[in-house]
């Protein structure tokens, strides 16, 4: 396995035991079901599929997006600063990322 490889492996442990670690519930955003070490993760249906996401957020839509189970990162930088449609408009993107690569 590249080296690469190798540390997001250990990367996508360390965020399933920190998520698993310590929780909020998804009542505090709809975009994510748990919350843990500035991280959040979230069941997407894929295609009638879970796929379990982790990602950390920022203001206006920038995300950084692991799926373990595609072997996946995605980067999105936005430039929607304090507005409400930013982070809907980046887990769109996500959505049809992941539709398009089953």
């Amino acid at each position: 396995m590249e080296s690469w490889m190798e540390g997001a492996s250990s990367l996508t442990i360390g965020l399933q035991r920190a998520s698993q670690a310590r929780r909020r519930s998804a009542l505090a955003t709809p975009y994510s079901d748990f919350y843990g070490y500035m991280w959040d993760t979230k069941a997407e249906s894929v295609a009638g599929h879970q796929v379990t996401v982790h990602f950390a957020s920022g203001n206006g839509g920038n995300k950084i997006y692991i799926v373990p189970s595609l072997h996946m990162v995605v980067a999105i930088t936005s430039s929607a600063y304090g507005t409400r449609w930013g982070q809907r408009r980046s887990q769109d993107i996500l959505l049809k990322i992941l539709g398009s690569s089953n």
